[in-house]
């Protein structure tokens, strides 16, 4: 038993577990090809540098994105399926290292970091084909991973050429871009007004980020692959205004925390409400706390179980997990604002939840700038008639901005009796549990 507990305080246990789970779900994998007949068989018909060139002028700037993408789907599945489940595995302990900074490793933080992962709905990766979409959403938020790991001293010379090469890939996706660009913001930011040194690296990140954004606004190829895209998905993009494009990206983003079932997000909205009600003895800001969490498990969790008896409610949430409650015939409506406004007060008490919970505190900071940051990149899709097709795998890096968030608040949290530690392993382990069954159904 004293071995059992030795070994699960091990730092390194958790992501041992993490990566054999993950190792045995990719190999189990179901694999039905998408977008990888497309491009698995570019090599057979013409140059890559041909191809990415007639690409980059007729579709798409993600140059360094799609380049992987010839390559893995030309390739066996299985060199992906070892390949993915490497990146995976290699995003957990690297977020690990940028959390905890210079501080000894916390087997329980490494834990929490796990459990949060492992619950984010993996298939919503599967929506465009597995290889492309995980080439495209997970694999630069590694290389941005790898960015900030040098920038915290990680890794020496060889740390700082796998941040350059990372930071490439990153800011060749318009969402890691965005990421990226307000991260280096914040980070650059708070160490200004901290009158503290920012290293040469960093200002080689910001020009990689910035080179980024104009090498995807100069691309020829965007604006012709969005007037394909207001034909073929969302017609009406062209007559919406600012403010509706506005709430269809909010209203997506926020739609994927409180009225959809991820389990990720329920998990951090009961850490957030538990640590608020240790952390604060007013009975406002607790009951403030509980009214995320209410409606992310009465509208996300369990709305499938009665939704049919509440038409309109019904209506309301599909609507705001699409393309927004606000249209053209009802832009000029006030009830048409109201889920909208909901959720963004929703959304307000979870960051000043999270605020409470950390107190005016370095963490606070780097929490509220992950956590809004993340929310950034997913309600920016309102700005494109993608909004309406492409699905929860563009809330994939606010999912794991909340994951981060969540850790930093579930440092606080304090497991001391064991009707505490009862009640957190009965929340946890169905909740693993029905996720591996899940994943393995896939």
């Amino acid at each position: 038993m004293n071995k059992l507990r030795q070994g699960l305080r091990n730092p390194l246990t958790p992501f041992v577990v993490f990566g054999l789970l993950t190792l045995v779900w990719h190999l189990g994998l179901v694999i039905v090809d998408a977008d990888e007949i497309f491009y698995g068989s570019i090599l057979g018909q013409q140059s890559l540098v041909k191809f990415l060139i007639e690409h980059y002028q007729t579709w798409s700037s993600r140059t360094v994105i799609e380049t992987l993408f010839c390559v893995f789907s030309t390739l066996p599945r299985w060199v992906w399926r070892l390949a993915d489940s490497a990146v995976v595995l290699g995003l957990a302990p690297a977020l690990g290292r940028l959390l905890r900074g210079q501080n000894a490793p916390d087997s329980r933080e490494n834990w929490l970091l796990v459990f949060l992962l492992w619950l984010y709905p993996w298939w919503y990766l599967s929506t465009a084909g597995w290889v492309v979409t995980t080439l495209n959403y997970l694999w630069p938020l590694a290389g941005l991973c790898l960015g900030f790991l040098a920038l915290d001293g990680w890794g020496g010379r060889w740390g700082i050429a796998a941040a350059i090469l990372g930071m490439v890939c990153a800011v060749n996706m318009e969402q890691t871009m965005v990421l990226a660009i307000l991260l280096l913001a914040c980070w650059g930011g708070w160490r200004v007004f901290h009158k503290l040194p920012l290293p040469r690296l960093f200002f080689a990140e910001a020009a990689l980020a910035l080179a980024g954004l104009v090498y995807m606004l100069a691309c020829p190829g965007s604006a012709m692959r969005t007037e394909n895209e207001i034909v073929s998905y969302y017609k009406d993009f062209g007559m919406q205004s600012f403010l509706s494009k506005v709430e269809a990206g909010v209203s997506g983003a926020l739609g994927e925390m409180f009225l959809d079932r991820n389990l990720l997000y329920a998990l951090f909205l009961m850490i957030l409400a538990a640590v608020v009600w240790q952390v604060s003895r007013n009975w406002l800001y607790r009951a403030a706390a509980l009214v995320p969490l209410a409606v992310e498990l009465s509208l996300g969790l369990l709305f499938r179980h009665y939704k049919d008896l509440v038409p309109a409610l019904r209506d309301a949430v599909a609507a705001a997990r699409g393309v927004g409650t606000v249209h053209v015939s009802n832009c000029n409506q006030l009830t048409a604002w109201i889920p909208f406004l909901l959720l963004c007060g929703c959304f307000a008490l979870v960051c000043g939840c999270v605020y409470i919970a950390l107190g005016h505190t370095p963490e606070a900071f780097a929490a509220l700038a992950v956590l809004l940051s993340g929310f950034a990149t997913r309600a920016a899709i309102g700005f494109t008639p993608a909004a309406a097709v492409s699905g929860e795998r563009t809330g994939f890096l606010f999912a794991i901005a909340a994951a981060v968030c969540g850790v930093l608040v579930g440092r606080r949290l304090r497991l001391e009796k064991l009707w505490q530690k009862i009640l957190a392993a009965v929340i946890l382990l169905p909740l693993v549990s029905v996720q591996f069954i899940s994943l393995w159904e896939i």
